[in-house]
């Protein structure tokens, strides 16, 4: 009777025990469960096949941007998923890297670790685990595998016991405590790893072979199919000593045509040739060729050919030239560049590293237009007081920082930490407009009014409220130049605000109304400024639509939509269906030089893309400021 249950006599193992070699006779079942030495994934899918290994079925209480851990098999292992468990239920990109060995001294060393996963994922929060499948990681046995996981949505995990110490073990595989990181490939270890850090989650994987050690008997059970990789050594009664060094050729089925002259005769003794005659025929073929060599000959003939081509060409030169020409016309490209960075100054050592960088802006010798800062000029738990804004704006105003460039081409957006975040969120925002504002309000430094006076910028709110506030979308602004248009946008971070039909709906339809307006004109690029994705809590009402407008209306149009909050560089492309929109993440402040980004016309093709410097790049060692001179006006 079939009970499913396979129940197989015994299989020869052997097992190496430091120099002795013993012999032990193993009795298994497929369909136990259990993945013993002698079967695998091809033996008993049931058993070694989607085996999975859990830590933990909800997120623990500690969590960061990156997680390291290490996992050691028994057994040749190839893992095809991770699950693990997210900060809160949002989109958000997810990376997975691994290395063979382990991951100590090379936690912020990037070309020390291969990209294993990397897309835009719905996570699923701290009690639901997200799932990343389709992984192809082999995994020898007895070595060690490191594993570096990353979302800016923050991993869960626990708190661990001993770094290195076993965390869970199944009898195949051991999962390793590891630690936690703050950031992406860089920092330093003191103040941005986190250890010891318990991984919640699992780890999914099948058994690639059996044991890897021979019998001297044949085994009872033998396998249903052949080795995939069978041995390069004959097997007879008296082997050579050594393989052939080539397979022999199969034999032929019947006698071999051999063309000579005009004729065609069938000569089994004499084959044809794998390689042809250098010589070639005196004669032309009767039968040419029906399209011309793809590999034409570097030597044409003496004299032309008696019988014309069968089909003239269809669309004849008029005028051939004698030669190509010696000096062909250079590609044209023009561009139009700008500085974007964010998530800068939260402590007095961000502040003394800004300094530093708006003195390394040279606006004629990097020749760029404009700078944008994408929201969060304070840190969210430090008070909000007017001095944070006043303070923040002399920095960007200041004669020993703006050096060289002219601070009417310093455009803001709004960030969640000196708004929304703050204890008083409607006198923050009295004190943004004041001291950042827009073009429509006077302010001393003349922030976003742009000194070209070729480019004319507008802000969406003209009019104050009932109560004499600004309306919250005062600060958006767009302008069109070179055939581009820059919009921003008070697309702040932070979870839901109670506005989302409002304020975040409303940054869609500035956006909208602007594409109309200047899609006439010759528009062929579009750039947007926000400080958080256009997913997440922002999805429904501007998200969703205007991927869908892209899309459907704007195919043709390439879109950057470049915002902060996550504090690290990322380029990706969000919406599957346009591979035209890209969304771009700055660094923070702390950790990188701005960028500068261009958008690119190649006139000769009439092709527009976007170019992004990273310029110095990440700080490894931390902003080294050069300075400590303060240039902003009240104590800190």
């Amino acid at each position: 009777m079939d009970s499913g249950v396979h129940h197989v006599d015994t299989a020869k193992v052997r097992r190496r025990n430091r120099a002795d070699v013993v012999w032990l006779r193993q009795t298994y079942i497929c369909g136990d469960g259990v993945c013993a030495l002698a079967e695998d994934a091809s033996i008993c899918p049931a058993d070694c096949s989607d085996r999975q290994l859990q830590t933990a079925e909800v997120g623990g209480e500690k969590g960061s941007r990156g997680h390291l851990f290490s996992v050691k098999s028994k057994r040749d292992i190839v893992i095809t998923s991770l699950e693990f468990f997210s900060r809160s239920k949002q989109e958000s990109l997810v990376q997975i890297y691994t290395r063979e060995g382990g991951y100590s001294g090379h936690e912020f060393v990037r070309k020390d670790w291969e990209l294993a996963h990397s897309s835009l994922m719905d996570l699923q929060g701290r009690t639901t685990p997200t799932s990343v499948e389709g992984l192809s990681v082999s995994v020898a046995a007895d070595t060690l595998q490191s594993f570096f996981v990353f979302t800016p949505n923050k991993i869960r995990y626990a708190e661990g016991t001993t770094e290195g110490s076993i965390l869970a073990d199944d009898g195949v595989i051991e999962i390793y405590e590891g630690v936690g990181v703050r950031r992406k490939f860089r920092g330093v270890y003191s103040t941005d790893v986190y250890t010891p850090r318990a991984f919640t989650g699992s780890i999914g994987y099948e058994v690639a072979s059996a044991t890897g050690a021979g019998s001297d008997s044949a085994t009872a059970a033998p396998t249903a199919a052949p080795s995939k990789s069978p041995s390069t050594a004959p097997v007879a009664e008296s082997p050579t000593s050594l393989p052939s060094s080539a397979s022999s050729k199969p034999p032929t089925a019947g006698p071999v045509a051999v063309s000579g002259g005009n004729s065609t005769q069938h000569n089994a003794t004499h084959p044809a040739t794998d390689s042809p005659t250098q010589s070639p025929t005196k004669t032309p073929s009767s039968n040419p060729t029906a399209s011309p060599s793809r590999s034409p000959t570097l030597d044409p003939t003496d004299k032309p050919s008696t019988q014309p081509t069968r089909s003239p060409t269809v669309q004849p030169t008029a005028m051939p030239t004698p030669s190509p020409s010696k000096s062909p016309t250079p590609r044209m490209v023009k561009k139009i560049s700008f500085v974007a960075f964010g998530d800068i100054p939260y402590t007095r050592n961000q502040r003394y590293c800004l300094n530093k960088q708006l003195r390394e802006l040279n606006q004629a010798e990097m020749d760029f237009k404009f700078m944008a800062h994408v929201g969060d000029i304070k840190w969210g738990r430090s008070p909000c007081y007017e001095s944070s804004f006043r303070d923040i704006a002399e920095m960007f105003s200041h004669p020993t920082n703006a050096l060289a460039y002219d601070t009417r081409d310093c455009l803001f957006v709004q960030g969640d930490n000196e708004w929304m975040d703050c204890q008083d969120p409607d006198q923050a925002w009295r004190w943004w407009m004041q001291y950042f504002g827009n073009g429509n309000v006077p302010n001393a430094n003349g922030f976003g009014t742009l000194s070209d006076p070729d480019i004319s910028i507008e802000y969406e709110a003209q009019l104050l409220l009932a109560n004499g506030d600004y309306p919250s979308s005062a600060g958006n602004f767009a302008f069109f130049t070179s055939n581009t248009l820059f919009v921003g946008i008070n697309q702040i971070g932070g979870g839901r605000y109670g506005d989302e039909a409002t304020r975040v709906h409303g940054n869609y339809k500035w956006v909208e109304s602007n594409l109309a307006k200047y899609a006439s004109e010759g528009m062929r690029a579009l750039v947007v400024f926000a400080h958080a994705t256009m997913t997440s809590s922002r999805r429904q009402y501007f998200g969703d639509p205007f991927m869908a407008l892209l899309r459907e209306e704007y195919p043709e149009i390439k879109a950057l939509y470049v915002h902060g909050d996550g504090y690290n560089f990322e380029s990706v492309q969000t919406d599957p269906g346009n591979p035209n929109l890209i969304q771009l993440e700055v660094d923070g402040g702390e950790e990188a030089d701005p960028l500068l980004i261009s958008v690119m016309h190649d006139t000769s093709l009439d092709e527009f893309s976007f170019s992004v410097d990273v310029r110095g790049g990440y700080y490894y060692e931390g902003c080294q400021t050069g300075n400590v001179d303060k240039t902003w006006s009240s104590a800190y």
